[in-house]
């Protein structure tokens, strides 16, 4: 597989010798032919999805953000295209300790932390669509020690926002011979 922009473009002439048969005698006619530069890389979208672990943005039950979840945040805006408009999807994730609905309210809060966050780094609020899930996604389903400490380490990975953008990418094209 070869991708269309691992090579320069380049517009050649050839001088072709064609053999003109006629009246018994043959001969040589010069022709030129031209061999088209190859297409620009075709571009397509695709979703890049980026989850961002809640203990590097929050405390434990919290949904305000962290020195550390900031910087991960302004990362993510950069590698999202700055301030670029686009749909943003913001879901918060939350693990089962606690009950439903609190669960529920505290995924959507940090979502919307999330999401305000990317706003004020210039990110239109109108193209963030944050949402909570609560602890309805779960990674991690069951964790083999009961002692509090080692519960909420085993959950970590169920405390998470998860942030879908678009991007451009180029597609390949599988070149035959």
């Amino acid at each position: 597989m070869l991708k269309i922009g691992s090579f320069k473009p380049a517009l050649k002439v050839v001088t072709l010798a064609a053999v003109v048969i006629g009246a018994g005698c043959a001969t040589a006619k010069p022709e030129k032919a031209e061999m088209a530069a190859p297409a620009e890389p075709a571009m397509k979208v695709v979703m890049k999805e980026v989850a961002l672990d809640t203990t590097t943005l929050f405390a434990f039950d919290s949904d305000k953000l962290t020195s550390e979840g900031m910087a991960a945040i302004d990362r993510l805006v950069s590698d999202a295209g700055g301030k670029a408009a686009a749909q943003i999807t913001v879901t918060g994730h939350a693990d089962r300790i606690g009950n439903d609905d609190y669960n529920m309210k505290l995924s959507e809060r940090r979502a919307n932390s999330v999401a305000s966050y990317m706003a004020a780094k210039g990110v239109p609020s109108d193209s963030i669509n944050a949402s909570g899930r609560g602890e309805s996604e779960p990674v991690v389903m069951e964790c083999p020690d009961s002692n509090w400490k080692a519960l909420v380490d085993c959950l970590a990975p169920n405390r998470r926002v998860v942030v879908q953008y678009p991007v451009m990418v180029e597609e390949e094209v599988m070149i035959q011979n």
